[in-house]
């Protein structure tokens, strides 16, 4: 090749270059001044063009399509903790309550989820024991964000009970990958992705286009039919696998688990999760569902919405998670009636 056709190459390189730059610099633009933004974290269309709507003002900030499946470190700042959390001291029984929004305590105060109910009541019914409670649970975990957490910490945290919460948010759709894909990503494709996102109004626009949709009507077009490819963030089998992963190693470090069967309201009826459909309770979990149901039939409303526990819910969940505990440690040294009405009636 001749140093006069290199350089012509080289020109044309260059002059495709700039007008990408232009183009995509000038798509950015528009759209900046448009003031269009994407309304994540809603709803996610799956027979759609767009996986979430397009319209005027801030576009809402979805975490998940942002950052994947990311897992916080264990600091107040993230978690409904008092303190960081330290190395498990000799002679202390560590309870953790690992879960999502209604763990951390959406809806309520900082001080009535059952977590900070069970570091209240413990002591006074198990007073020969130093026991310490810690929170876990954080706004949109899956069980797989919970299980990578503990994994992560288990040396710090050595649990010796595990309290499992999850169900909400497992079940919602997965636009892009399901959880346990997102781990698989390359470190620096992941930070490229999270930089975009959270820097260019064109590239979340692009990533908002439902590609498998199109694909789909693609296919129809040709005469192809295909069934839509719908992804939940963890699917059933995962999620109980996710379970018992933890179930096994607190089991095999002498600890127990205690699951949480998670349910929400629908039609005015109280429901399990997607994931606990074709679930029976055993007798060493506690059921939401049926705990709830009685109380919300004769009118005292465990929720605060169609998902989250209220003060009263948590109160409830706090006191079948003693029951287990007594089923373990025996019978409480206190009346727990009294107790539950004493903490229930706190301002």
């Amino acid at each position: 090749m001749s140093e006069h056709q290199r350089r012509k190459i080289i020109l044309r390189l260059v002059f495709a270059l700039v007008v990408l730059v232009l183009v995509f610099g000038g798509a950015e633009l528009a759209l900046r001044r448009s003031g269009l933004g994407i309304n994540t974290g809603d709803i996610t269309y799956t027979d759609r063009f767009l996986y979430n709507p397009v319209g005027k003002g801030d576009y809402k900030w979805d975490e998940y399509i942002t950052l994947g499946v990311h897992v916080y470190p264990l600091s107040p700042r993230e978690y409904n903790l008092d303190q960081p959390v330290r190395p498990k001291p000799p002679g202390v029984t560590r309870v953790v309550c690992l879960g999502d929004s209604s763990t951390i305590g959406a809806e309520v105060r900082r001080d009535q989820p059952y977590p900070q109910v069970l570091q209240r009541i413990l002591p006074q019914c198990w007073p020969d024991r130093k026991i310490e409670v810690l929170n876990f649970g954080r706004h949109g975990y899956t069980s797989y964000q919970g299980r990578l957490l503990m994994e992560q910490t288990w040396d710090l945290v050595r649990p010796d009970v595990l309290v499992f919460y999850f169900g909400a948010n497992d079940m919602t759709i997965a636009p892009f990958r399901e959880d346990k894909d997102w781990v698989k990503i390359p470190r620096w494709s992941l930070r490229l992705h999270q930089f975009l996102y959270t820097r260019s109004v064109l590239y979340r626009m692009l990533r908002n286009i439902n590609l498998n949709y199109v694909s789909r009507r693609i296919s129809l077009a040709v005469g192809k039919r295909r069934e839509p490819d719908v992804r939940m963030r963890v699917t059933v089998p995962d999620f109980f696998a996710n379970r018992d992963a933890l179930r096994d190693r607190i089991v095999a470090a002498g600890g127990f688990q205690i699951p949480i069967v998670s349910a929400g309201v629908t039609h005015f009826k109280v429901v399990p999760m997607t994931c606990y459909l074709d679930y029976a309770a055993g007798p060493d979990e506690v059921d939401e569902v049926a705990l709830f149901s009685g109380e919300y039939r004769a009118g005292r409303l465990p929720f605060a919405d169609f998902v989250h526990p209220n003060a009263y819910g948590h109160q409830l969940l706090a006191r079948a998670i003693v029951e287990q505990l007594a089923r373990r440690w025996g019978p409480p040294r206190c009346n727990l009636g009294a107790v539950f009405a004493a903490d229930a009636a706190r301002p």
